[in-house]
């Protein structure tokens, strides 16, 4: 459930290797065509594949683009933790397809929806699909004709390229020509769908940032200026969603947006200040409470129910944690994020027993368990594998034992099929 630190690899080199030649020659590319549509020479792909070099951030991003433009998500991720780098994806773990056809159906029975047109394309953006993205925007240009759904389009357009201050810059402009001029029924819009696409801008930002703040050393300057420019956008990302919810509070998606914005700033700011631990699990309650909550999509709802029980470890409600975890893992004994989160559960029980116990090698044994499980299970979207050695909130299970700790992924890891 943490971030990475810079400069811990999951995979040896001789991995990224791997996949890029396998990559080369899925395509059925010679090795100056592979480089030639990636803008490099052949002599540094050659070295690449003989795992000599390290590419950069930057180079990851452009060959998940060029090779995966659809739902690039996932192997981008792959492709980074191979080289070493945090993944991008981690803490949104994708499963939106159907989330995504509900929007598709609720724009073919009403096209001027544009709450829900908008809502759509923003979807498909944080999963990574731009091309998909891409042409709903173009579709909504030669559908609106005003200059308010126009802006807030033009906004998705800078957004899906990752242009962030162009994207807020735009957002704030339709903001204010709603204000100024609008005519809500026309529009099929209302203010707070204006805070709440800010408030998303302000989040993907903020989430930047943060991946950036992992990359460094924790103590540098840069480093803590990244985390400050991740904290002010999360910040303003929560108070846009908290304007929308005043004008609106029973909108199922900015409740959740809220609920995961709190789950950001607490992840950064929970040692700090404990409140924003339980701000999280109100949001997140607010989300699963809420009548409408089935539109936001099963998969959706069984991360909100995750981010809670994880929520409630991180806040020291070990027993509400523990109901929560069982009763989902009762309920979905194959949903191997339940199981991750229950490796953190114990790894936090550890830290509350002071000295060497019996109680203490219980736990231990009792998390290595549950991430056993967790990595097991097969699913497209499991991270569990990637993810656990570097977790912060599996240190403890991990400082404790590193051997043992190392054994179950590399024992799982050996034993997926190539």
């Amino acid at each position: 459930m943490g971030r990475r630190p810079k400069n811990q690899s999951i995979q040896p080199p001789t991995v990224l290797a791997k996949i890029l030649a396998d990559l080369r020659r899925q395509h059925k590319l010679t090795m100056q065509e592979f480089a030639s549509r990636l803008n490099v020479s052949a002599a540094y792909i050659c070295r690449l594949e003989a795992g000599e070099r390290r590419p950069s951030r930057d180079f990851i991003t452009h060959l998940a683009l060029t090779f995966y433009p659809e739902g690039s998500g996932p192997e981008q991720d792959e492709l980074l933790v191979a080289a070493g780098y945090t993944p991008l994806h981690f803490r949104r773990f994708i499963g939106r397809d159907d989330v995504i056809h509900v929007f598709e159906r609720a724009i073919e029975r009403d096209p001027e929806n544009f709450k829900q047109f908008i809502e759509l394309v923003l979807i498909l953006i944080k999963s990574g699909r731009f091309e998909q993205a891409q042409q709903r925007i173009q579709q909504g240009m030669n559908f609106y004709d005003d200059q308010v759904r126009l802006q807030v389009l033009v906004a998705a357009t800078e957004l899906a390229k990752g242009n962030f201050e162009l994207a807020l810059q735009y957002q704030n402009e339709a903001l204010k020509y709603f204000l100024l001029e609008a005519d809500p029924t026309k529009l099929h819009l209302k203010q707070q769908d204006l805070h709440h696409t800010l408030g998303v801008t302000h989040f993907m930002k903020g989430y930047r940032h943060v991946d950036r703040y992992l990359m460094q050393e924790s103590v540098t300057p840069l480093a803590q200026q990244e985390r400050q420019l991740a904290i002010t956008h999360l910040v303003s990302a929560r108070d846009q969603f908290a304007q929308a919810l005043a004008l609106d509070a029973e909108d199922v998606y900015t409740l959740d947006e809220y609920a995961r914005t709190f789950f950001n700033l607490a992840y950064l700011e929970g040692e700090n200040d404990p409140n924003l631990w339980k701000e999280t699990i109100s949001a997140f309650e607010a989300v699963l409470y809420s009548d409408d909550k089935e539109i936001l999509g099963y998969q959706n709802l069984l991360q909100s129910n995750a981010f809670l029980a994880h929520a409630y470890t991180q806040s020291g409600d070990m027993e509400r944690s523990a109901h929560h975890i069982h009763v989902i893992e009762a309920c979905l004994p194959n949903f191997w994020l339940i199981h991750y989160i229950k490796a953190c559960f114990y790894s936090k029980k550890m830290s509350l027993v002071n000295g060497e116990s019996q109680q203490r090698i219980f736990f231990h044994q009792k998390g290595l368990q549950a991430l056993k499980k967790a990595c097991a299970i097969s699913d497209n979207g499991n991270r569990a594998r990637s993810e656990a050695p570097l977790d912060p909130d599996l240190k403890v299970l991990r400082d404790y034992n590193p051997d043992a700790f190392a054994a179950v992924i590399k024992e799982l890891g050996e034993s997926q099929p190539a």
